[in-house]
């Protein structure tokens, strides 16, 4: 039998992950996710309001995010969550995760990719 493996590796920098989520939390999720919020081991009073639109955030120590949804059930988001929705799109939605690293996604790119990374599949839509 004749087989070829190909791999190929991504790198995705905290600024598109912050620009992900922008696009998820302002349009791509916002159907679903009533409240989306930080939690951090120190004080955020130096938080900017639009604290998810910056990888500064993202490149703090420990983080958590806390999402409640429009029914009320709350989920939490890290790093490894993120990661994880990214290891998700690459198993089975290369295409929406060729159109992030290329810079060529949309709402509903960014809210798969949330969904993947929350729920380990698709839940809404």
């Amino acid at each position: 039998m004749f087989d070829i493996t190909v791999e190929k590796t991504y790198h995705i920098g905290s600024q598109r992950v912050a620009d992900l989520l922008v696009t998820a939390f302002e349009g791509g999720s916002n159907y679903w996710i009533s409240h989306a919020s930080p939690e951090f081991a120190y004080n955020l009073a130096d938080l900017d309001t639009n604290w998810y639109a910056t990888a500064s955030f993202l490149n703090r120590g420990d983080w958590r995010i806390r999402i409640t949804e429009d029914e009320g059930d709350e989920h939490f988001v890290t790093k490894h969550n993120l990661a994880k929705g990214f290891e998700l799109l690459a198993q089975d939605n290369i295409q929406i995760l060729d159109s992030i690293v290329d810079e060529n996604y949309d709402a509903s790119d960014a809210d798969i990719w949330l969904q993947l990374a929350i729920f380990g599949g698709i839940v809404y839509g």
